[in-house]
């Protein structure tokens, strides 16, 4: 499995050659690990930067005993191009074929557990069928600290309108369907979301870039860094930033 980095390598460098004082992959990577750690935007990444210019440098092997400034993150976000770092992320991603892995696993083995609930209220009908099942050993050597997946399909009907989904969790403790029933319909649902978690903790509802490019790689290099929570068995990320607290060189296996 390449590293995150060995993709952030492949980037394309928008910046003449004369003058260029930090790779473009070591300042997307900072980017990366300053938004892991609740530093949120130019300047605040500017200053995890400064701020760990010791470990940076020398944990990820820069010679020069530099970091990027503030203005110079800027400019790399807003002058990257967003569709060549939507393909470089994908390219990442497919490594770990979790999803795919997810509904193999759901259609060919027998679940552990299962649990089927009806929830009949405000215009409502929706029937909920949780099934849980083990996790194979790629996937648990993957994702560090997985115990089980779990399938929610849910149908029904909301007001006059009918709908049918299905959705996997992986899990790092082992439970029964109706455990997992009922933390995904409640917190999980809410604090594990995708857009809740973007739009929350990492604040893109109030972030300050009118842009539509650097809004899009800013959101692409959030979504990397919730992926690589998700990688290390953090189901909450707020619980994955405590863990990390600024010690990047917890994710060395991950990142290089």
């Amino acid at each position: 499995m390449k590293s995150l980095i060995e993709y952030l390598k492949k980037v394309k460098d928008f910046r003449r050659p004369q003058g260029q004082t930090h790779p473009m992959w070591f300042i997307l990577l900072i980017v990366i690990l300053g938004l892991m750690n609740g530093y949120l935007g130019y300047r605040a990444c500017g200053d995890f930067a400064k701020y760990h210019l010791e470990e940076l440098t020398k944990h990820f092997g820069i010679r020069r005993r530099q970091v990027p400034s503030y203005s110079t993150i800027r400019r790399v976000i807003i002058g990257v191009d967003w569709e060549n770092l939507i393909q470089i992320f994908n390219q990442w991603a497919s490594q770990f074929n979790l999803h795919k892995c997810a509904v193999n696993q759901s259609k060919n083995t027998l679940p552990l557990s299962h649990k089927t609930t009806k929830d009949i209220s405000h215009g409502r009908h929706i029937t909920r069928e949780v099934s849980v099942f083990e996790v194979p050993e790629n996937i648990k050597n993957l994702w560090a600290n997985s115990q089980r997946f779990i399938q929610v399909k849910r149908s029904g009907n909301r007001g006059a309108k009918s709908y049918e989904e299905t959705a996997y969790y992986l899990s790092s403790i082992c439970e029964n369907a109706e455990v997992f029933g009922e933390r995904i319909q409640g917190h999980w649902r809410i604090e594990n979301q995708l857009h809740w978690i973007k739009d929350v903790l990492f604040k893109e509802d109030k972030s300050p870039l009118h842009q539509s490019g650097p809004m899009t790689n800013l959101s692409i290099l959030s979504t990397i860094a919730i992926n690589i929570f998700r990688i290390l068995g953090f189901l909450s990320i707020t619980e994955g930033r405590r863990w990390l607290c600024e010690r990047f060189w917890r994710l060395t296996i991950l990142l290089a």
